[in-house]
């Protein structure tokens, strides 16, 4: 998995190379950010969890996320973005998700290049068979902030191929197996990169 998060990473920074190129001969269209916009996307990620005295070997798996809000002004757009990281091995279901408002900041109003936080909710679970005929779930939910940055490959003059990075971490998230408080706090944080669609 550790090759397959550093072929998806080569592939984002061929892309951008190549949308950078493009933008420069004047191959695209115009751009224009206004009004509502909606986008998605797909890639890798690395979890990993942290508890009081404890750190949980990172774990690499699939990843995406799912975005969408207005346009405030050319530099600047809000709106709301889940993330999410899955990962099913040995019978054992892990996740972890992102609830974050945002603010994207473009430096340059006709630019594709962007910076993005928020603050939110963040949750993580791991779940399957306890090993004695039973199942069990540990999980948290707490407080999480996102931080990360972009860039918008135009392919028409409202779409976009956009090409992400993104760390998302928690804090403070409550622990609970099997429904039961163990009075420790059990935080996830996640590195996240993928290629996404973007509809200004």
């Amino acid at each position: 998995m550790m090759r397959y998060l550093s072929d998806v990473l080569r592939a984002l920074v061929a892309i951008a190379l190549v949308g950078s190129t493009a933008l420069a001969q004047g191959s695209t269209k115009a751009p224009t950010r206004e009004g509502f916009w909606i986008g998605f996307g797909l890639g890798a990620g690395s979890a990993g969890l942290s508890c009081d005295g404890c750190e949980v070997d990172r774990s690499n798996g699939f990843s995406g996320s799912l975005r969408m809000g207005g346009t405030l002004t050319p530099n600047l757009l809000i709106g709301g973005e889940t993330n999410g990281w899955v990962k099913s091995e040995d019978d054992v279901d892990e996740k972890v998700g992102f609830l974050t408002a945002n603010a994207y900041y473009y430096p340059q109003a006709s630019g594709g290049f962007f910076l993005k936080g928020g603050l939110g909710l963040a949750t993580s679970s791991m779940e399957g068979d306890d090993g004695f005929g039973g199942y069990a779930k540990l999980e948290s939910i707490g407080f999480g902030v996102q931080l990360g940055a972009g860039y918008d490959i135009r392919v028409s003059r409202n779409l976009s191929l956009t090409p992400y990075a993104n760390y998302l971490r928690a804090f403070s998230a409550e622990a609970k197996f099997n429904g039961s408080s163990l009075g420790e706090n059990l935080n996830p944080n996640l590195f996240q990169a993928g290629v996404g669609l973007t509809w200004h």
